[in-house]
């Protein structure tokens, strides 16, 4: 195998594991020829519905990726609307089923899987982890909480919340994180992307006329895209990332119905038509369960995700912190002479990267 570094862990996952999960479920499905490399293996790939681009040629130092110019990155900083969220928890669930299917029933080669491990065990959470890399861990959390709290400074009533977050929760970072990310507390633990935030997802689109390349209407396919925060983990720190950091203001009291009825089933329905009997870890009581113990660390990494889109201080903007950049930014502009923008202006208003970081805080410190 290829000595792949950390930096590399993006390159390693989609071209060396991820060709080795392809085939694996490939050999698992009736009906299909496990592929090997090149335009038809693409297409085979793309049958399959996995939860990442599809390879055309990989080796240790190139990866060569299928055509997704039909996909597009959804880029509303309201969040995600129900139609794409159910599309990137089922997406999401895919990647479980896959992964934990492939580590379980596969003949692994044992030195396949001790370079995937290597990689996707997280070295600062793990109990072997060094006093440096501990050390480094607790520095960039304690960075991105307080940026976080200063971003939360500049909205109104913000200081009163920021006290109470300081004292709750400043001096528990690294347990809270540790706890979800070390695979030693996890019942079953699978292939976590890690990092499954709205930019780090692809949707493809119905196609309307002859628009193949629309960004916007009914999506029908999603992509996970950028593994460098890969992990194996309890997959639920997946869920609550997902959750907490991309829900729009129109599904955001759905959490409930989109955990049991879209992801949970969709890991149910993956791992039968992998034949594999789910494992008392996916049965619904216990995902839930695991669902509320890592709701800290959802709702704080996801906070801290959504402060670093948002300046520091206060605005203009009633009060409220401005975003930096990016995004699809809906406001009245004077100097424009209306609504700028697609959108509704107010919803944007309450619903923005900072107002929702500072949602998920006031819900933690109640």
């Amino acid at each position: 195998m290829d000595d792949y570094e950390a930096k590399d862990k993006d390159t390693f996952m989609i071209a060396n594991f991820g060709t080795k999960l392809v085939r694996f479920v490939a050999s698992k499905k009736k009906g299909y020829r496990v592929p090997g490399q090149g335009a038809h293996a693409a297409k085979i790939t793309r049958s399959l519905g996995m939860p990442f681009r599809p390879v055309i040629f990989a080796d240790g130092q190139y990866a060569i990726f299928d055509d997704m110019s039909e996909f597009k990155v959804q880029t509303d900083e309201t969040g995600l609307d129900l139609d794409h969220m159910k599309l990137a928890l089922k997406t999401i669930a895919k990647l479980h089923a896959m992964s934990f299917a492939y580590f379980n029933n596969a003949n692994v080669d044992i030195k396949d899987f001790a370079m995937a491990l290597k990689l996707m065990i997280d070295p600062s959470f793990h109990p072997s982890a060094s006093a440096e890399d501990k050390s480094q861990a607790k520095k960039k959390l304690e960075t991105g909480f307080e940026h976080l709290m200063q971003v939360i400074s500049g909205t109104p009533g913000g200081e009163s919340l920021v006290e109470k977050a300081r004292i709750k929760f400043k001096d528990r970072l690294y347990a809270i994180f540790k706890e979800a990310h070390a695979t030693t507390n996890a019942r079953k633990p699978v292939l976590c992307h890690g990092f499954p935030v709205q930019e780090n997802f692809m949707f493809s689109y119905k196609r309307e006329g002859n628009n193949v390349t629309q960004s916007f209407g009914q999506p029908v396919d999603a992509k996970l895209i950028k593994f460098r925060e890969a992990r194996f983990a309890n997959a639920i720190t997946d869920v609550q990332m997902l959750l907490c950091s991309s829900l729009g203001p129109k599904v955001e009291e759905k959490g409930d119905f989109l955990l049991r009825f879209v992801y949970h089933e969709a890991l149910i329905s993956s791992l039968k038509s992998l034949d594999i009997e789910p494992p008392e870890s996916t049965d619904f009581n216990v995902i839930k369960e695991d669902f509320k113990k890592h709701q800290a660390y959802g709702m704080l990494a996801a906070a801290i995700h959504l402060a670093q889109n948002c300046r520091t201080g206060k605005s203009t903007n009633n009060g409220m912190s401005q975003q930096k950049s990016g995004g699809r930014r809906v406001f009245n502009s004077k100097i424009l002479g209306g609504i700028v923008g697609q959108g509704d202006p107010k919803v944007y208003a309450v619903s923005g990267p900072a107002q929702r970081a500072k949602a998920l805080i006031e819900k933690l410190v109640a």
